[in-house]
């Protein structure tokens, strides 16, 4: 099948379109969010679900619901039971579960053949989260319009407008009068995003919708304003106007309780806080400076943040929302399941980025409202590993405690494993002896009522400049324990 046109919509109205003077040492930033993704890697595995009013859910929540239900007010978040009084025809699709919890590894790995694809239309891509990327176009631009124009000489800029916006918006020709450069290189960035979602669909059947500003705040707003499978362009010349327009809770990081002091202040769109200073922004909503420097600068449609490609996550977590478990039987299963899924991550870690996790974090709560948003943590040292090559070839390893010398000194290398079963296996035996050094043991059942536990490997150290063993050699950390709460 193909995909239906595809529309790009520039955010003006026909009394703004004025020419506008900017010349630009502007960056060019694209926002691109896979449409309601889970659902997507979902009917890619089950085609049946095409076209059909489908919503997958955790806990009797809804985490991801398609336009099709939607349309019968089925929202996010909702639960089942509501849900399919609203549409009796939805389908409830379980989130993905492995090792007996929920697992997000068919999304990430989906996530990363978008990324991959993504990789060929641009050097800075910040990945915002598994569905969504932030892109500057800038460079790409530039020599895409360098381009257009020893093609086309003068008439470049016709080209794009012809082009561009004949292709985009059918009957629009000759609205937008003569283009800046600035408003060259943003309609240069909705072919760039254009071929990108085609890319996109075309190898794996997933639909984007984009969005094109000259900052984060812009671009991303951009792309929410026609979803889905469509993308926006902000122009600067009418910037302001979208954004003075905007009602205060359409703004980052403005939310219930911040939306209702702004709103005691009769303030309801962006335009009414510009006469506030940062420090009155902060003093007189209690949002916080940092939430009020950006807020100054979003209501005057700006943004310092740049698009920055962010390393390895600095930790990797697996965790579990349980019942209360009350039995050392239920935790030791529990604890198997999620040591068996985060092993299996560090391995693909380790041989993404080559390095190795030092340190192992239990995580728990203790009971629903007594305790409620408290969590807890012990750490000690993480099991001693290898990483293999991705071919399989693990060289040497042992299964003794080793003593090996470099040029610094002589380090203990410590009990060497060379699987993830292996690694899961010693992982669920020192997470158990956490659990009973500072919850309980079987002994003591029914005294202890859980309600989450995690675990996460984190305190990375870099594989790159090792030996020939190709394994972190450490000194041993000795066991130690902290606790926090959050």
């Amino acid at each position: 099948s193909t995909q239906s046109t595809w529309d790009t919509h520039l955010c003006t109205c026909p009394s703004c379109l004025r020419v506008s003077g900017e010349m630009s040492n502007d960056r060019i930033l694209l926002h691109l969010d896979l449409d309601v993704f889970f659902l997507q890697v979902e009917r890619r595995r089950n085609p049946s679900l095409c076209g059909k009013p489908v919503a997958i859910h955790q806990h009797g929540d809804l985490i991801c619901v398609s336009y099709e239900a939607r349309q019968f007010g089925v929202k996010k978040r909702s639960l089942t039971r509501e849900a399919l009084k609203l549409c009796p025809e939805l389908t409830l699709v379980p989130v993905f579960e492995e090792h007996g919890k929920v697992s997000l590894r068919i999304y990430r790995e989906a996530s990363e053949e978008v990324y991959e694809i993504f990789k060929r239309y641009a050097t800075t891509i910040e990945k915002a989260s598994i569905d969504e990327v932030f892109l500057d176009l800038t460079e790409e631009c530039r020599s895409r319009l360098r381009a257009l124009r020893e093609e086309y000489g003068s008439d470049a800029s016709d080209y794009l407008i012809q082009h561009a916006v004949s292709t985009f918006f059918p009957g629009m020709e000759g609205m937008l009068g003569d283009l800046s450069e600035t408003d060259q290189l943003m309609l240069t960035a909705a072919g760039i995003a254009n071929d990108m979602r085609q890319a996109v669909f075309d190898k794996l059947g997933f639909t984007s919708a984009a969005g094109i500003g000259r900052n984060r705040f812009l671009a991303r707003h951009a792309g929410g304003i026609h979803k889905p499978n469509k993308q926006s362009v902000i122009l600067p010349r009418n910037e302001l106007q979208i954004v003075h327009n905007l009602p205060v809770e359409a703004l980052p990081g403005v939310g219930y309780v911040l939306r209702q002091a702004m709103n005691q202040h009769n303030c309801r769109v962006a335009s009414d806080l510009l006469c506030f200073s940062i420090a009155e922004l902060n003093h007189k909503f209690g949002c916080g400076e940092k939430q009020a420097i950006r807020l100054h600068q979003n209501i005057r449609a700006q943004d310092s943040n740049k698009i920055e490609e962010k390393g390895p996550n600095k930790s990797l977590i697996s965790r579990m929302s349980l019942v209360p478990t009350q039995t050392f039987l239920q935790v030791h299963k529990l604890l198997s399941g999620i040591s068996t899924d985060l092993s299996e991550r560090i391995y693909k870690d380790g041989w993404e980025y080559k390095r190795r996790a030092r340190t192992l974090v239990l995580g728990y709560r203790i009971g629903w409202k007594a305790t409620a948003g408290q969590e807890y943590f012990k750490s000690t040292s993480m099991p001693m590993y290898d990483i293999p090559k991705q071919d399989g070839n693990t060289g040497n390893t042992t299964s003794t405690d080793t003593h090996v010398s470099n040029s610094n000194s002589s380090v203990r290398v410590g009990s060497l494993v060379d699987s993830p079963k292996k690694l899961a296996e010693r992982m669920l035996k020192t997470a158990l002896n956490l659990f009973q050094q500072h919850i309980g043991t079987k002994d003591t059942e029914g005294k202890w009522s859980v309600t989450r536990l995690s675990l996460t490997a984190t305190n990375f150290d870099s594989l790159n400049n090792v030996d020939s063993m190709r394994f972190f050699l450490a000194p041993p950390n000795p066991p130690s324990s902290s606790s926090s709460s959050s």
